[in-house]
Order: structure tokens, then C-alpha cells, then sequence
């Protein structure tokens, strides 16, 4: 059984996989819930401390080296750690990483929150609107939203009688209508406000919850595709199309020099920190 990577080894596999990352990347990849800390393991009386990482954190860094050469933001890797632990759990990102993954994103993405609200307020009315809401009242309650999740601050009543209006009044028999839809609102408005009180047991409670809505859903969603209102919001089950980018996929190791890139050119992928 491995005995785990130091940060030398973990630099090596990742030469022989065709990246060439340096200590002080994973060191700020670390930082930010890209990677889980090290785990650390005394030498011996007086020869100090050695740090290494699990097999499964090696697999996460290979994972993260291949999405990163594929895009501009170092953004766009934060759903990776996220997506790992939502489907594989803590046996491979754990919940202090993945909380430091999320405050992360949270910190570097924190310039764009007005137009995350607005494009998240639209595409909340956009997919529960009624064929029939006019176009005013949508824009009023996309507009009561937006300053909902800039200000904390809404009259709930007034948002209420808008949803009514909006997805439609109570309908038992619906997938949804307008005060379903209030109360999902304001359950991931609150959540987003409260989440420095949130415990890690709120987590893997929130884990196995998603999971077995997943669970559900598959069993289902034919049938709610069948809606013909709501069915745009059913689609197929792709799992491995969730997951493929969190995948580790197995480099075969060069017999003779480098690894070769498509392109023909030996040079190692240099991974952007």
C-alpha cells in the first residue's frame, strides 16, 4: 500500500503525465481547497517532519493539471473539488477542503456578485414562468430578486404575490407554483447568507440529501419529462457527464523520454497557478 506522495513526488507524476507544475503551485492550490492539505508524519526523534498527500489527492492534482490547460480562469477548476466530493465524498475531498474550495471561489469571484444575482435572479424566472406571465411582471419580480440577493433585504409578501403571479397560485397538482417557488428562492438566498454558520455535519447532510434526489430523479424523470410545462426542466440523466471532468484517466508512463503532445513537440504542459 502507498505510503502517499511528497510534494517531490507528486511533482515527478505530474512531469510523467506531460504537466510541469512547481511546489509553489500546489502549495497555493492548497491554499485555495484545490487540494487538501498535506498529511504530516514524523521521521524520528529529531529528524523533523515528512509531508504527503493520499493517492486520491495525486489523482485529484493529475484531474486539475489536465482542466487547467484546457482554460483561461483558474476559476473554472473550483467545480472540480466540489463535483468530487458531492459524488465521491470525504474519502476524497474532504469538508475542509471543499469548504475552503467554496470560500475561495466566493473571495476571487466576489467583484462579479451583481451580475451573478441578476443572471441568477433571470434564469430562476426564466425556467418557472408561465407561458402566460407578461413580460412586465417577469422583469419586476427578476428586478425584486436581483436587490433580494444584493441587500438580504424584501418585503416577502410583496415577493410572494409576485410569484403567484409570475409561476402561478397554489396548485398541489403542479410541480410547482408560485409559493413553491418563493420558498426555494428564499431557502438558497438564505443559505448564501448564512453560510459561515453552516456546520460540516449541514454538509454531509446536504450531500446525502442531493444524493438521494438524484436517486429520485432518475427513477422519475421520464415521466416529469413528460410535462408540458415543465418537462424543458427534466433532462436525461448524464451522471458520467457531471462527473467526467473530476475522472482521473490513466497516463501511460514514457518507456523512452518525455511524453509526447498531439502537437509532436515534447515539451511538458506548464500548469498556471
Amino acid at each position: 500500500m502507498s505510503r502517499g506522495y511528497t510534494q517531490a513526488a507528486l511533482i515527478a507524476d505530474a512531469k510523467r503525465a506531460g504537466f510541469a507544475v512547481t511546489g509553489t503551485t500546489i502549495e497555493r492550490w492548497v491554499t485555495l481547497g484545490l487540494l487538501d492539505r498535506a498529511a504530516g508524519r514524523g521521521r524520528g526523534r529529531g529528524r523533523g517532519v515528512e509531508w504527503r498527500w493520499p493517492e486520491t489527492q495525486r489523482d485529484l492534482l493529475l484531474v486539475l493539471l489536465r482542466n487547467r490547460a484546457k482554460t483561461r480562469s483558474l476559476d473554472a477548476l473550483f467545480n472540480i473539488p466540489v463535483t468530487a466530493w458531492l459524488y465521491w465524498g470525504e474519502d476524497l475531498v474532504p469538508c475542509p477542503q471543499l469548504r475552503r474550495a467554496m470560500e475561495s471561489w466566493v473571495r476571487r469571484t466576489g467583484d462579479r456578485r451583481a451580475f451573478r444575482s441578476r443572471a441568477w435572479a433571470s434564469a430562476f424566472v426564466r425556467s418557472l414562468a408561465m407561458n402566460t406571465a407578461a413580460p412586465t411582471l417577469r422583469s419586476i419580480l427578476i428586478e425584486e430578486l436581483t436587490a433580494w440577493a444584493e441587500s438580504g433585504e424584501v418585503d416577502h409578501a410583496e415577493v410572494l404575490h409576485r410569484f403567484e403571479e409570475v409561476v402561478g397560485p397554489d396548485n398541489p397538482t403542479a410541480q410547482t407554483d408560485g409559493s413553491r417557488a418563493y420558498g426555494l428562492a428564499r431557502a438558497q438566498l438564505v443559505v448564501a447568507r448564512k453560510y459561515a454558520d453552516l456546520l460540516d455535519a449541514h454538509f454531509l447532510w446536504a450531500r446525502a440529501f442531493y444524493l438521494y434526489a438524484q436517486a429520485s430523479y432518475a427513477a422519475e424523470h421520464v415521466r416529469l419529462g413528460a410535462d408540458q410545462r415543465f418537462g424543458k426542466l427534466a433532462p436525461a440523466v448524464r451522471l458520467r457527464a457531471c462527473c467526467e471532468p473530476c475522472l482521473p484517466r490513466s497516463e501511460p508512463r514514457p518507456r523512452n523520454g518525455p511524453r509526447r503532445r498531439p502537437d509532436g513537440r515534447g515539451n511538458p504542459r506548464v500548469a498556471a497557478a
